[in-house]
C-alpha cells in the first residue's frame, strides 16, 4: 500500500468505499466487536511472517494480485501512475535484497472466538 501512496493515487475514484485494512488488528477493538455479536474466547495473536519472492517484479505481480481491492486499486491507476508504482515498489523492497532474492517481512493479526 506504501508503493500506491507514494507513486499512484490512493484514491482513484471509481472504487466503492472499502473497509478498514486494520480495523481488527487494535485487540481491544476486535474483542468488543465479536463480543456485541455473540462471539466468546476471543484471542488475538500478532505473529511475524516472511514472504520470499524471487525478484522485486514477482513481488510487485503478487501485491497486485493478493486481492480484489489491491487490484482494483492498482488498475484504477493511470499507466504512469502505473510504472511510478513499479518503481516504487521495487525501491521498497531493496532493504529485503539478499543474495538475488528479496524476502518480504508481514506483520499478521490472527484471531479466533467461539460462538454461543
Amino acid at each position: 500500500m506504501d508503493a500506491i501512496g507514494l507513486g499512484g493515487d490512493p484514491d482513484p475514484g471509481g472504487l466503492p468505499e472499502g473497509p478498514d485494512f486494520f480495523e481488527y488488528a487494535e485487540e481491544t477493538h476486535c474483542n468488543q466487536v465479536l463480543a456485541e455479536v455473540g462471539f466468546t474466547q476471543v484471542l488475538v495473536r500478532h505473529e511475524q511472517l516472511r514472504f520470499p519472492v524471487d525478484d522485486g517484479v514477482q513481488g510487485l505481480v503478487r501485491f497486485i494480485t493478493a486481492g480484489v481491492r489491491t487490484k482494483a486499486l492498482y488498475d484504477a491507476q493511470t499507466g504512469e501512475a502505473k510504472a511510478r508504482i513499479g518503481e516504487s515498489m521495487l525501491e521498497l523492497m531493496r532493504p529485503y535484497e539478499s543474495r538475488n532474492r528479496v524476502v518480504l517481512p508481514a506483520h499478521i493479526v490472527v484471531v479466533s472466538a467461539t460462538k454461543g
